[in-house]
C-alpha cells in the first residue's frame, strides 16, 4: 500500500486516465480519419484536423474539409454524412465527429 492507503494499481490507473483526458488521438488515428476523407468523392482534402480523447474509449473529432467547387448545399450535406459515416467505421473511438466545409 502506498501512503494513506492508496493502492498504487489504483493510484496509477486514475493518473493513465487523467493523461489521457484531453490528449490528441494517435498518429494511426489520425492517417485513418484522413484515409476515411479520402474515399468521399466529393471531398479534396482535409484542412484542419484536431482530435482530442473525451475518454479512454471516445474521441472529439472536428474537421476542417475542403469540397470539390460546384457542390450544392444538398450535395455537401449528404457528403458530411458520407465522411461523419466513414470516419465512425474506421476509428470506432470517434464518438463525437464535427465536420466543417473549409
Amino acid at each position: 500500500m502506498a501512503a494513506h492507503g492508496t493502492n498504487p494499481r489504483r493510484a496509477s490507473s486514475r493518473e493513465s486516465k487523467a493523461l489521457l483526458l484531453g490528449e490528441a488521438a494517435t498518429g494511426t488515428d489520425d492517417r485513418a480519419i484522413r484515409a476515411a476523407v479520402a474515399r468521399v468523392p466529393e471531398a479534396i482534402g482535409v484542412r484542419d484536423l484536431r482530435t482530442m480523447h473525451l475518454a479512454p474509449d471516445q474521441i472529439l473529432v472536428a474537421a476542417d474539409i475542403e469540397f470539390r467547387d460546384g457542390l450544392d448545399t444538398q450535395a455537401i450535406e449528404a457528403a458530411v454524412d458520407r465522411l461523419e459515416a466513414e470516419i465512425a467505421r474506421e476509428v470506432p473511438a470517434a464518438k463525437r465527429i464535427y465536420i466543417e466545409p473549409a
